[in-house]
């Protein structure tokens, strides 16, 4: 998304996931598979600053950008992502076969960063890279992933 290359774009990310869920859909028979949507990233952008504000520049410039056009820019592309990826796993296609089934699994859409007692980002949920999660923010994720697959339809 930040370097320009267009296939780094939502419709071109789209693309690649329908192949890939083609892919399985072909060749991978009995399988129920789950399809989390991106995050945005633009929410990662005042965790711990200092020490990560240099590995966000490095990594993820314009989700982090101090520009507040440049990550809404970037936040409405998440957002296309995200949208793009619901309409494309609904599509009938990949739910007319018996031993087939492709579900949107959406509880990233809107997830927050977790928040200490003072209202600042808790660092505890990222890796030291500061952009991957750490062991917590996997169990917090694989959390949501489980309560979202066994909700009420």
């Amino acid at each position: 998304m930040c370097d320009g290359n267009p296939q780094n774009q939502p419709g071109e990310y789209i693309k690649y996931l329908e192949q890939t869920l083609d892919i399985f859909e072909r060749d991978v028979p009995r399988a129920y598979l789950n399809v989390v949507p991106v995050f945005d990233v633009t929410k990662i952008a005042d965790v711990n600053p200092g020490l990560c504000d240099l590995w966000h520049s490095q990594f993820c410039a314009c989700g982090t950008s101090a520009d507040p056009a440049e990550r809404a820019q970037v936040r409405a592309a998440a957002a296309e992502m995200q949208r793009l990826t619901a309409a494309l796993v609904a599509d009938p296609k990949y739910h007319d076969s018996p031993d087939f089934t492709v579900e949107l699994q959406p509880f990233l859409e809107s997830t927050e960063i977790p928040r200490t007692s003072d209202g600042s980002p808790n660092a505890a949920f990222f890796a030291p890279d500061c952009f991957h999660f750490s062991k917590l923010g996997q169990e917090l994720i694989t959390t949501g992933l489980w309560n979202n697959m066994v909700r009420d339809p």
